[in-house]
């Protein structure tokens, strides 16, 4: 019985991440499914000092959840500036709603709204 709990609770959760993000009027959507390893996932490069990492966590269930790390990088390091957590959502749709991160030292701005896809 527990088992079959289980299997009906990551059936549940299985789905993807679709975020939508704006760097300086470029668009660009990123595509996010669960990985064996989420943190070991590269980020994505927005322009020339934005970086951002989706991470789908997926197990164990009770922390199932979904993790955006906003970086600005320049010619030494990438700098965390953001991170949100949101529990894994239970229906289609916005979950974010719309963020705008800004760069430190030059003013730039990135925004992005993701949306789960049950599947």
């Amino acid at each position: 019985m527990l088992l079959a709990q289980g299997l009906a609770i990551s059936s549940a959760l299985a789905g993807t991440v679709l975020c939508d993000v704006d760097y300086g009027g470029e668009r660009q959507q990123l595509v996010v499914k669960p990985a064996p390893d989420p943190y070991t996932l590269p980020t994505t490069a927005f322009g020339s000092h934005f970086r951002l990492r989706v991470l789908l966590v997926e197990t164990p269930p009770d922390l199932a959840r979904i993790r955006i790390d906003t970086f600005a990088e320049d010619d030494k390091r990438m700098t965390p500036i953001h991170v949100g957590t949101w529990p894994l959502p239970r229906t289609t749709g916005d979950f974010t709603g719309q963020q705008r991160i800004y760069e430190p030292v030059r003013d730039g701005e990135l925004r992005y709204r993701c949306r789960w896809e049950a599947q």
